[in-house]
């Protein structure tokens, strides 16, 4: 009967391949880092554990955002996340025109003129009365 070396690693990959898929069904995605300190292994092993788990398709990996279940799991996750940064950029849209408000500066008081004065002092034919006249003029 012939042993194989490769039951024990199988059996290690499996387990390790589970603890990622419970943790990856609670949560949208797992990067690199997050793999690793849940496994608590060191970056070569947790590499070509996620090398080969992504070969075989049991993980599905999507460029430098992270490790999925599968593509719909993916896809689930990058329509939360366009709604996610459309919510944020509409929250930095809205702070910073509230910025923007506060620190307008305040228009300067309009300087009131006396405008019954200045049509009096073009109105020549008023000015002529006045000069006759006089302020002190009696009836």
């Amino acid at each position: 009967m012939e042993t194989t070396h490769s039951a024990p690693l199988d059996e290690t990959y499996h387990q390790r391949l589970a603890v990622i898929r419970s943790e990856l069904s609670e949560r949208d995605r797992l990067t690199f880092g997050d793999i690793k300190a849940l496994l608590n292994t060191s970056n070569w092993v947790t590499k070509r554990l996620l090398e080969q788990a992504s070969k075989t398709g049991d993980l599905y990996k999507y460029g430098k955002r992270g490790y999925f279940l599968d593509a719909a799991h993916y896809e689930a996750y990058a329509e939360n996340l366009d709604e996610k940064l459309r919510q944020k950029r509409i929250a930095a849209s809205r702070a910073y025109n509230a910025a923007m408000r506060a620190n307008r500066p305040k228009p300067k008081p309009v300087k009131y003129i006396n405008i019954v004065c200045q049509e009096c002092r073009q109105n020549w034919q008023g000015y002529q009365v006045h000069k006759i006249f006089g302020s002190g003029a009696r009836a």
